[in-house]
């Protein structure tokens, strides 16, 4: 079998030869090899394109970040309202209350004094608007000691004042 084998494949090539259909396939295989690598750095192309388009958007992002972010640090900490008293932070409210809003004021430590702006403020009025040095928010106001007392009510005023009855 592999006798007949050799000269069968032999007269095969030298037929393929001289007729030309080994250059029409060597000529097939350069098209088809340089079309998979044209599409290939089409490809590459696309894909760089993306990449800057995503690299553009990010720095835009960034850029419009960093605007924001000097607004706000622009922005006055302080308004210029009159604090109504001041008082001292007795306690501080725990991390697992979560007690982190946009309005909260955080940055504070127990015993630190801070000015109320506004007293019995907020989800039902359990807290104040306090000003300390690190800027203004809602405080709870059971974690908040007047350094002076406050008068409650005028009702109450008028119970002290009058006199006592003789009966």
């Amino acid at each position: 079998m592999v006798l007949w084998l050799a000269p069968t494949l032999r007269r095969t090539l030298v037929t393929n030869w001289r007729n030309g259909n080994f250059l029409i396939g060597a000529g097939a295989l350069g098209v088809a090899t340089s079309a998979a690598m044209a599409w290939d750095e089409h490809r590459r192309d696309q894909k760089a394109a993306a990449l800057g388009e995503v690299r553009m958007a990010l720095t835009q992002l960034g850029q419009d970040e960093k605007k924001l972010r000097q607004q706000q640090e622009n922005k006055p900490k302080f308004s210029d309202r009159k604090p109504q008293f001041s008082a001292t932070i007795v306690r501080r409210v725990d991390t697992v209350a979560a007690f982190d809003g946009p309005l909260a004021l955080t940055d504070v430590v127990a015993g630190q004094k801070v000015q109320v702006l506004e007293a019995d403020c907020g989800p039902e009025k359990g807290y104040h608007e306090v000003r300390n040095a690190s800027g203004e928010g809602l405080y709870p106001k059971a974690y908040i000691e007047p350094d002076i007392p406050r008068r409650r009510t005028t009702e109450d005023d008028s119970e002290d004042d009058a006199p006592a009855s003789s009966g």
